[in-house]
């Protein structure tokens, strides 16, 4: 699998009631790669939802960060490794439980309260894969990438408000029917948002362009804290193949 584009989102595990929701609601599991079956609950989505194209094609997410493209000289094995790294500094993070709530007429799923920790999570992850961006063709503005997830065009993308914190879920376009779809989902999801959330990894994304939807390419587990130690040898993404890259401690011995 080409990638045109990567990101880094927080995916709910694929074996949990968020996650399975999340499939039923969007059509879409970008962990699995499949599509649902069409249901009772789908068929409300389509009719009150206006999903937009991103929410069909990405599935149910929380993005850290915006997606991004890799600059010239820089390539997915470099990529993995950054992110492999990044995650072994990282602890896991008991997420505070997530709301169901209107943000101008659109629903989503939001963190309460702020987490200090999520949002350094956040910074973290952005400052140690913007070497890898391509830079900007608007200098000293932002890229076109980021008005549109900020907010600031295309307001109907799901990805809008993406570079903003704290990161949320968005379940629903811009809609008249908003108060329906909340009085709906509420008691669907309020056993749902009763189970604690763990941040436990880092799902890296790819995005194939083409209007195709998006892809889990691998999870990186968050191992540990900053000043740990810790650095695992990543495993290699499904679409470039397993260890195509010397690992820095073998090198390391190596030249000893």
């Amino acid at each position: 699998m080409k990638c045109e584009r990567y990101a880094v989102w927080w995916v709910p595990q694929q074996d949990s009631r968020l996650a399975r929701f999340g499939a039923e609601w969007t059509g879409w599991c970008p962990e699995r790669g499949s599509r649902d079956p069409v249901s009772e609950l789908s068929r409300f989505a389509d009719t009150h939802a206006n999903l937009p194209a991103a929410l069909r094609l990405r599935g149910l997410h929380a993005p850290i960060g915006p997606a991004f493209r890799l600059a010239e000289d820089r390539s997915p094995w470099a990529l993995e490794r950054a992110l492999a790294e990044c995650a072994a500094r990282m602890a896991p993070i008991a997420l505070s439980p997530l709301r169901l709530e209107l943000n101008d007429n659109r629903v989503r799923l939001a963190f309460e309260p702020a987490q200090a920790a999520l949002t350094e999570l956040v910074a973290d992850v952005t400052e140690a894969l913007c070497p890898l961006h391509m830079t900007s063709p608007f200098h000293g503005t932002a890229s076109a990438d980021m008005l549109v997830n900020s907010g600031m065009a295309r307001r109907d993308d799901a990805s809008a408000g993406e570079s903003a914190m704290p990161p949320c879920l968005w379940l629903s376009g811009s809609s008249s029917a908003a108060a329906e779809i909340m009085a709906r989902l509420a008691p669907i999801l309020a056993p749902i948002l009763d189970e604690p959330a763990m941040l436990s990894d880092l799902a890296l994304i790819c995005d194939p362009g083409g209007n195709r939807p998006w892809r889990v390419l691998e999870r990186f587990e968050l191992q540990g804290s900053p000043g740990a130690g810790q650095r695992p040898i990543p495993s290699g993404m499904d679409c470039f193949g397993p260890r195509l890259f010397t690992p820095l401690g073998a090198m390391a011995r190596a030249a000893a």
